[in-house]
């Protein structure tokens, strides 16, 4: 996504509320992307403009990044099996794949 912002020449001029779904460049690049990326990206967005003294703009990227924050979807419980399930496990066995394994000449 960085490369993609990047080769588009995003500067971090300051956009116009109207103009910011338009023609946001930034807005193009981390669409389609997971919601945790996009708070990333829009994170340091407005770490960026705040570092260049652009209030109003940092404050616009920052709660995009809040609002792409909370759409994260968090996964569910992981419930570990009963140990009866785990002792019973079967692993494959690992000797017929290095038997099937193509012998490989060592250079001398």
């Amino acid at each position: 996504v960085y490369q993609r912002v990047q080769d588009q020449g995003v500067g971090m001029a300051a956009s116009k509320p109207a103009e910011r779904d338009v023609g946001d460049p930034i807005s193009v690049a981390v669409r389609g992307e997971s919601p945790a990326l996009q708070a990333r990206v829009w994170a340091r967005v407005a770490a960026a403009r705040a570092a260049r003294g652009q209030k109003d703009a940092a404050t616009q990227a920052l709660s995009r990044a809040v609002a792409a924050f909370k759409s994260i979807v968090l996964p569910s419980d992981f419930v570990l099996p009963e140990m009866r399930e785990l002792t019973r496990l079967e692993l494959p066995d690992s000797v017929t794949p290095r038997l099937n394994a193509p012998v490989v000449p060592v250079p001398p």
